[in-house]
């Protein structure tokens, strides 16, 4: 039996008994580990690792049904296909059949690859020639520039060419460095995107071409692996995917809960997040008729009882699993057990900044701050037990594809594997989705994702069709959310903001770019759990400003730590750092894409402090990234970056590719810094977020505001804003945890429960009075939420004293609907209403009386009879 974590607590199979049985699964503790049934889903190839030391396969042309080998030019082309006859090696060979003489007499066939040469001497094939006199070259594509070369035609005899040579370090390649004569090497051999044979055909018009066994000689794989520094892509070895324990498909499944597909198959790859590499896959057709590929990734190692991997006695070397020698293998299988079992404790909750601070100077770069680096990410020196298999057991990977249907009907489903040899799929299998029962739906999961909503571009809401308001807070990185996202919920609140950095999340890994470290994803699975669990949503930001600055030694992304950029600038614009980007976005889409819990997708923290040589090529990564989000999250989830300077590059908030503004501010006259930020942006009909906010970039700024005059101005000014929800505060542990300020969260909350503001509040109304009293609010024809304070009060936190309004203060509203009018007003301390009143609107004017009051409060106002536009 197969030995793994599950992701919800239970499988597909237990959900479609349950279902079948009439009632939804009710989420029950994680175990620690459960029990998959083996369901061989294919043979193994008997002849499918190559006989021959010392060589590494590149393509052994064993399938799939269509060959992944293309022909360039029409003129040329003939007929290719797998063949069993002539295979020099496995059981097939690829055959090209002339189809008369070309123009250009010889054939040109290309594949596209992702592929390290550096570090080998040769590209070994056996071609049987249908006459005598004929030639063979070979030619790569590569990187930058789509750099071309091509290699010394390679005399052909009639018959059976067995170990063809091509020269990797010779002297005999034509290229520009060569002046187009072949005296040359090849060069840049560590980035090639195609591998082309050309086969001269003479005057030959008609006969085959078999081409096979195509190799690579060098050092041994591992042997290479480390000299490229990497996991990624040194060679590629032959063993074509072959699904071993098939994934379980349930009858019946719950829209908007999610299903997790676990897979075993045996496969030659490299690089774990290659997609070019290996890639799980289930094709998806929906109920309304639509098409798109889930991606998996790979979850980790388990024990197997048994031996899946014995190959045939007469094979020289063993399968190929993947990159799992040595302690990576402890590494990964630690990682795995540890998934979703993080002990919850009131202890974690830290009361002092946790990580070198972000907002500590003007600049508000990551250099230090009030604590050293913590431990809190996990101490990595400690030291990893390894759990032995037991006699008759092995160690095998095992994949997962996690999906969250969000339409009802019957959904068809199609599982593969795929890579550089040729793919395996299973027969495709049928799901009925049944609506959600929102009463038994978790928290976070219910309703489905968060979307632009489509009654008002400007708001949120759910995908059944319910409003969405943001209010939470940032917990950028912690060593437990659990205490947080527990406080949130409390308070009412349903978002919650994290960054992926080297001090808290530290997904990434320094030494290995283009990895992940599987204990940090184990803890992301976590939190989306606690997330799911408790309704907070979460805004998942992918990295941060100093990442290109004071944090540059910590980068993947740096060339001291084996990345592409010799400069913290050049992450915007190497080619090389935009794919391994790319790699993180793809896997989180493929690990976490799949939760509602999921608000949002930011793609880097206040972009505007970055260090770049051009605006523009910060422009140019941000759509580049927000398009490759969109194309892999087939979920849908939000797009969105931040600054904290409203005018830069505001024209990039017009791109289609990014659905939510996102703005930081920090100052301490709050309703001046907030209408600042928020204002410029309303012409733009989307929806407009405070996603940080705090009195000032230091965390002693905040200190002289003892009783939250700032935090409490910020939410219920941004309450009475057009945003899409509340700013979300920053020093969630300097000043909001040591404070205890969550009862301001709880007062505003109250206000804004209920309150659906789509369609509404298109206006922005603000008044000043003599004596430093302001109102700040918004308003419609029938409608109105203002706030009533002093601004002195938050700039000057000391001085907050006395009376608010010693005596009423005239008020009037224009614009608005004839009729009768309710107004309350709310102690915006005490999060209650203190008083109500009733008003006519004549001639579309308001007048009111603003009370005699100590504290700050807001007014709640409405029409008595809601008119509903449309036709009369």
């Amino acid at each position: 039996m197969l030995k793994i974590l599950t992701y919800h607590g239970h499988l597909a199979i237990l959900l479609a008994t349950l279902l079948l049985c009439g009632c939804e699964p009710s989420k029950p503790a994680v175990p620690a580990v459960i029990e998959l049934p083996k369901t061989a889903a294919s043979t193994p190839d008997e002849k499918s690792v190559l006989p021959v030391a010392g060589a590494t396969l590149l393509d052994g042309f064993e399938g799939p049904e269509h060959t992944l080998w293309a022909f360039d030019s029409a003129d040329d082309e003939g007929i290719a296909q797998y063949v069993e006859e002539g295979a020099t090696q496995g059981k097939k060979a690829l055959r090209i059949a002339l189809q008369g003489k070309g123009k250009t007499g010889r054939l040109h066939l290309r594949r596209d690859v992702e592929l390290n040469l550096s570090h080998a001497r040769a590209i070994l094939l056996d071609i049987t020639s249908p006459a005598d006199d004929l030639s063979m070259a070979l030619a790569f594509k590569g990187s930058p520039d789509d750099l071309y070369q091509e290699s010394m035609p390679v005399g052909l005899k009639e018959g059976l060419n067995r170990d063809v040579r091509i020269p990797l370090d010779e002297n005999n390649w034509k290229n520009a460095e060569s002046k187009w004569n072949f005296s040359g090497p090849p060069v840049n051999l560590k980035f090639i995107k195609r591998v082309m044979i050309y086969l001269s055909t003479g005057n030959e018009s008609s006969g085959n071409f078999l081409v096979d066994n195509l190799r690579i000689e060098g050092p041994a794989t591992a042997d290479a692996s480390a000299q490229s520094g990497s996991l990624g892509g040194s060679l590629y070895r032959d063993w074509r995917p072959e699904i071993l324990i098939a994934p379980v498909v349930p009858m019946a499944a719950v829209q908007y809960q999610g299903l997790e597909f676990q897979t075993v198959f045996r496969a030659s790859y490299r690089d774990l997040y290659d997609s070019n590499d290996v890639t799980l896959g289930m094709r998806v057709t929906t109920p309304s008729g639509k098409n798109f590929e889930i991606r998996g990734f790979f979850g980790g190692l388990a024990h197997h009882q048994g031996k899946l991997t014995a190959p045939n006695e007469n094979a020289a070397l063993e399968p190929m699993w993947g990159p799992f020698a040595g302690s990576r293998k402890k590494e990964w299988k630690d990682g795995k057990q540890k998934r979703g079992n993080q002990k919850k404790s009131e202890n974690d909750t830290p009361k002092q900044s946790p990580a070198p601070d972000a907002k500590h100077s003007n600049e508000k770069d990551v250099n230090g701050g009030t604590n050293s680096k913590p431990k809190e990410a996990g101490d990595k020196s400690e030291a990893v037990k390894e759990d032995k298999p037991k006699p008759g057991e092995e160690i095998i990977p095992v994949w997962m594809l996690r999906f969250t249907p969000q339409e009802t009907g019957r959904y068809t489903l199609q599982t593969y594997v795929r890579n550089s040899v040729g793919e395996a799929r299973l027969p495709e299998q049928s799901m009925v989705v049944a609506p959600e029962n929102s009463e038994r739906a978790a928290p976070g999961r219910r309703g489905g994702n968060v979307r632009v909503s489509k009654r008002d571009p400007r708001q949120l809401e759910l995908q059944d069709g319910s409003p969405f308001y943001c209010f939470g807070q940032n917990v950028c990185w912690t060593k437990n959310w659990t205490p947080y996202l527990e406080k949130i919920q409390t308070y009412g609140g349903n978002t919650c903001r994290i960054w992926l950095c080297p001090w808290g999340l530290s997904l990434e890994r320094k030494a290995e770019p283009g990895s992940f470290d599987p204990k940090e994803a184990a803890r992301l699975d976590a939190l989306l759990e606690q997330a799911e669990a408790t309704g907070v949503r979460i805004v998942f930001c992918f990295t941060f400003h100093g990442a290109t600055r004071d944090m540059w030694n910590d980068s993947p992304y740096n060339q001291m730590n084996g990345g592409p950029c010799a400069r913290g600038q050049e992450f915007f614009s190497d080619w090389r750092a935009k794919r391994q980007f790319k790699r993180l976005l793809s896997y989180a889409a493929a690990r976490w894409g799949a939760s509602p819990a999921l608000l949002s997708w930011e793609l880097i923290n206040e972009m505007d402090l970055a260090n770049y040589d051009n605006p523009e090529d910060v422009a140019g990564w941000v759509r580049e990234m927000a398009g490759h989000l969109k194309a892999v999250d087939v979920h849908g989830h939000l797009v969105t970056t931040s600054v904290s300077n409203p005018a830069f590059l505001p024209e990039l908030w017009q791109d289609h590719r990014l659905d939510l503004v996102c703005l930081h501010g920090y100052g301490t006259d709050v309703s001046k810094l907030l209408y600042e930020h928020l204002a410029p942006y309303q012409v733009l009909h989307k929806p407009l977020l405070l996603a940080e906010f705090g009195g000032g970039t230091e965390p002693g700024d905040d200190i002289p505001d003892k009783d939250g005059a700032r935090l409490q101005a910020g939410l219920w000014l941004t309450a009475c804003s057009p945003s899409c929800g509340m700013a979300l505060p920053w020093w969630w542990d300097t000043y909001i945890e040591a404070r205890n300020l969550y009862p301001l969260f709880s007062a505003a909350g109250r206000f804004v429960a209920n309150d659906d503001r789509r369609g509404r509040f298109t206006d922005w109304v603000r008044k000043s009075y003599d004596g430093g009293v302001q109102v700040n609010g918004i308003m419609d024809s029938q409608g109105a939420r203002l706030y009533v304070h002093r601004p002195e009060w938050t700039r000057v936190p000391e001085s907050r004293g006395g009376a608010l309004i010693v005596a009423a203060l005239p008020l009037e509203l224009t614009g608005m609907l004839d009729g009768a009018y309710k107004i309350e007003f709310w102690d915006a301390k005490e999060g209650k209403v203190f008083s109500t009143q009733e008003a006519a609107v004549s001639d579309g004017k308001l007048l009111l009386q603003l009370p005699a009051h100590a504290a700050e409060f807001a007014l709640k106002i409405e029409r008595k009879e809601h008119q509903s536009p449309g036709l009369k």
